[in-house]
């Protein structure tokens, strides 16, 4: 029983593998409706034609490639036209521009859209890919994939028909690899272009699966040297406070002794010098018998406030004679003869014998 329906199994199988003639034969309309063998779908754009840069609105290369891929289909020119006016949106001057024009063609078409987008001409690209560089900010992908962005511009603008200037692809390709490896910031991802340049069959996709490779080593080992710095930073505090907190022995001098005595010694020293220096000072301001300074001008000037215009005796008041030679007034002889003749030290009292032997020596000389 088993074997039997095992034996019809093999045989639906079989028959499912090669169909027969019946399953091979066209279907033909029945007059009900259409057959399915003529049905074709209509050709569309997918997304909208909108303002340039915005985010929901088609590039220009995107669009162009969708209407080649329609012409290649077997698309007519007026189904690919109506198809690209619809996706423009309503709202856009070029959508009732592009719906009034008669006379409209896929080669005129794509001049239009060309201004629309704002498109630049093949040397303006090509002079924006030799100044590429990589930001702060961007991966080495994201860099790669705007260079080849530029790079596929050149070529797709040098085969337009209307391209004044056209470029070898060569050329572009060599200018894409010197910008490349002049424009990324990591001196390894460099490396490993210019060894994958060397091969003349490399292509975009081997040199995007290099820069990925490269750039995901790149971030893990900088990574592991992010985390030794701050492992070394944390064990670097550690230590630093271990050492603060250990009690530090004081700095010894050159007989055993401890720094700072040294340093009070001799700050001790210094004061006793400028005690004595102080005490020299105030002896030979205090030597002159102790008498203390006379105001200049006599009483009366003084009193009527003219003592720096006086010309009295500052004793008497007498206007034939100085006060050093008053005999008028009070006390002993003035200037130098109250003192003795040795460092200006006071002498002798005026009127003892001494004096009077002194004065009668002088007087001899």
């Amino acid at each position: 029983m088993e074997q039997k329906y095992e034996a019809r199994i093999k045989e639906l199988e079989a028959k499912l593998s090669s169909p027969s003639s019946e399953d091979q034969q066209p279907v033909t309309s029945t007059g009900r409706g259409p057959t399915f063998a003529n049905v074709r779908r209509d050709f569309k754009i997918t997304g909208k034609i909108g303002e340039p840069g915005s985010k929901d609105s088609l590039g220009f290369s995107s669009l162009i490639h969708q209407v080649e891929h329609g012409l290649k289909r077997g698309y007519t020119d007026t189904e690919v036209l109506s198809a690209v006016i619809t996706a423009v949106s309503p709202n856009l001057p070029l959508r009732s521009y592009l719906e009034g024009r008669v006379d409209l063609t896929v080669p005129k078409l794509r001049k239009i859209l060309r201004v629309h987008f704002r498109e630049k001409d093949a040397t303006e690209v090509y002079v924006e890919l030799t100044k590429l560089t990589q930001t702060k900010a961007e991966s080495p992908q994201d860099f790669l994939l705007r260079a080849l962005d530029l790079k596929q511009k050149i070529l797709f603008s040098s085969m337009e028909d209307e391209a004044a200037v056209k470029y070898d692809v060569d050329l572009v390709q060599a200018l894409f690899l010197h910008t490349v490896i002049t424009g990324l910031r990591s001196e390894q991802i460099k490396w490993e272009i210019k060894q994958l340049a060397d091969d003349k069959a490399s292509n975009d996709e081997a040199l995007l699966e290099v820069v990925g490779k490269t750039a995901k080593q790149v971030t893990e080992r900088q990574g592991k040297l992010q985390n030794r710095l701050q492992t070394a930073s944390v064990e670097s505090n550690v230590a630093s406070s271990i050492v603060n907190q250990v009690p530090k022995e004081p700095k010894q001098g050159r007989d055993g002794k401890p720094k700072l005595y040294d340093e009070v010694q001799a700050l001790k020293s210094e004061v006793s010098a400028l005690r004595v220096a102080i005490e020299e000072n105030a002896r030979r301001n205090n030597r002159g018998g102790g008498r203390g300074r006379r105001h200049p001008g006599c009483e009366a000037c003084r009193e009527a406030g003219n003592q720096d215009g006086c010309n009295h005796c500052y004793r008497c008041g007498g206007g034939n004679h100085f006060a050093r030679n008053c005999r008028n007034g009070q006390g002993g002889p003035q200037g130098n003869l109250g003192r003795s003749l040795l460092g200006g030290e006071e002498g002798p009292t005026s009127g003892s014998p001494n004096t009077v032997s002194s004065l009668g020596q002088n007087a001899s000389h």
